[in-house]
């Protein structure tokens, strides 16, 4: 018999990244006009090939798994770890998002509910 996830209740801190990544992606979406939340700005440097395996390898995925759940392809991943190409543009600012706040952004890029409640451009 297999065991039933355990249902997770996010705490403040995590329930802030959840909604300043739902108006950052409302922004790019064009569905706002200005963000409200955020207050400063930051340039953010693509994550280190260390750092972006330490990063996959410590949430238990592979490549292909990791991904699937940012939504790239399997190569991407293998060639970001290789050191042939660098993320860019949302890709590395989804990679920090995961690097500094892991639990409350994969909960919320896996759940299944979520996605189907986000609207659709």
């Amino acid at each position: 018999m297999a065991n039933k996830p355990r249902k997770h209740t996010p705490n403040r801190e995590q329930l802030e990244v959840a909604k300043d990544m739902q108006e950052a992606f409302d922004f790019m979406d064009g569905r706002v006009r200005h963000l409200t939340r955020f207050t400063t700005y930051r340039i953010l440097r693509p994550p280190t090939i260390g750092q972006i395996r330490k990063l996959r390898t410590g949430l238990k995925l592979s490549q292909a798994g990791f991904a699937r759940t940012i939504n790239v392809g399997a190569k991407t991943v293998q060639s970001w770890e290789q050191g042939f190409r660098k993320p860019d543009g949302s890709a590395v600012a989804l990679l920090w998002l995961l690097i500094d706040h892991p639990e409350p952004v994969l909960a919320w890029l896996t759940d299944k509910e979520a996605k189907e409640r986000a609207p659709t451009a």
